[in-house]
């Protein structure tokens, strides 16, 4: 029979015990150390920076927070009053606004490259929304002014040459003038537009709708202008940065 010493069997325990430990920690579930999934972007390669860049974020990261949480307040009168007119435009807000306060989250945990990137990355999306808007501000506003110079035209028409100049000399120039300072709103919302700063169109675009819709209201008959203010009472509250809200009464 053949002897198995004692040191040789103590080694062959010793093996059996690591193998058994090395299974069972590859078998053992990650442990999130009561972090959830909350801490997930923390550990995402994408949200890692220097120490530069935690630096940067830190001192800036408050400025940013605050232009972010306004152009989102401003947003949302938008989207309340014409969210209807834009496809998934109220999901969208609501996502990034979701983001936001992630961003938010992290800031306070003082994880500011965490913080930083993901309010970048909300204010992109935001700024594509704006883009949204100001597309259809544009489409509203350039049919708006074209039914100005069309009404404008119309009626220099049926006053023929030899209209008294009373009319032409007052209503006529003053309405002409209107739609030159509409016109050039509505210029400066392009230009504002091809640089991508689409909030800043916003601001253009309603001006020249104001101007719009005052010229078509003076120049047709009181019935009409009845229409025209009711067709455009939407627009009329958000001009004013107001959400539009049914009268009560």
């Amino acid at each position: 029979m053949t002897k198995i010493s004692f040191p040789r069997t103590l080694a062959l325990f010793a093996s059996l015990v690591l193998i058994s430990y090395g299974v069972s920690a590859q078998n053992k579930p990650a442990n999130n150390d009561g972090k959830g999934a909350a801490l997930s972007a923390a550990e995402d390669p994408k949200y890692q920076g220097d120490y530069l860049e935690e630096f940067h974020f830190a001192r800036t990261l408050d400025s940013t927070q605050n232009k972010i949480k306004n152009d989102l307040g401003a947003l949302e009168v938008v989207v309340k009053n014409f969210g209807s007119q834009v496809q998934n435009s109220q999901q969208d807000f609501d996502t990034i606004w979701k983001k936001y306060n992630e961003a938010y989250r992290y800031s306070l945990m003082r994880k500011y490259v965490v913080a930083g990137r993901k309010m970048k990355e909300t204010e992109d999306e935001t700024n594509k929304l704006y883009n949204k808007f100001s597309d259809l501000y544009n489409q509203k506003v350039d049919q708006l002014l074209g039914e100005c110079a069309d009404a404008i035209v119309s009626i220099e028409q049926k006053q023929g040459p030899g209209a008294a100049a009373k009319y032409a000399g007052r209503e006529i120039s003053q309405n002409q003038h209107k739609l030159q300072i509409a016109y050039y709103q509505f210029i400066q919302a392009e230009k504002m537009r091809r640089d991508s700063r689409y909030k800043d169109s916003l601001m253009h675009l309603r001006i020249a709708k104001e101007y719009g819709i005052s010229i078509l209201s003076k120049l047709k008959t009181e019935e009409e202008s009845k229409n025209i203010r009711e067709k455009y009472k939407v627009d009329l509250s958000d001009n004013r940065n107001m959400v539009f809200a049914e009268s009560k009464l």
